[in-house]
């Protein structure tokens, strides 16, 4: 078994992510982020093995700790929704910046 560091972890989830599941993440507000925590915040933590004792990547003993399963994960879940953010909507045609642009500028409105 092969343990990732939290950057490898999220460049693996966002390798296997389809073109809408990559927008639609871009559009989560970062404060929502936490409503994830029991769904793909446990998939993350179960399928990466960030509960395995012998990872070593993760400290399992404090759970305040940045590198505990649980913190670790949700740190994963704002790097995806960063980088979603970030590098999104890759359409250049016209319509589609428009309507990105409206959308970001919704978002930013909301404090997102």
């Amino acid at each position: 078994m092969k343990f990732l560091s939290k950057e490898e972890i999220v460049d693996d989830f966002i390798s296997k992510m389809s073109r809408e599941e990559y927008d639609a993440c871009g559009l989560i507000c970062a404060n929502d982020l936490i409503q994830y925590h029991h769904t793909t915040g446990r998939g993350i933590r179960n399928h990466y093995h960030m509960w395995q004792e012998n990872n070593p990547y993760m400290n399992h003993e404090d759970v305040n700790s940045p590198n505990h399963p649980d913190q670790a994960s949700f740190e994963v879940l704002k790097r995806i929704n960063e980088r979603c953010r970030i590098y999104g909507y890759v359409d250049t045609s016209p319509w589609y910046k428009k309507i990105y642009g409206r959308l970001a500028e919704r978002l930013k409105a909301a404090g997102c």
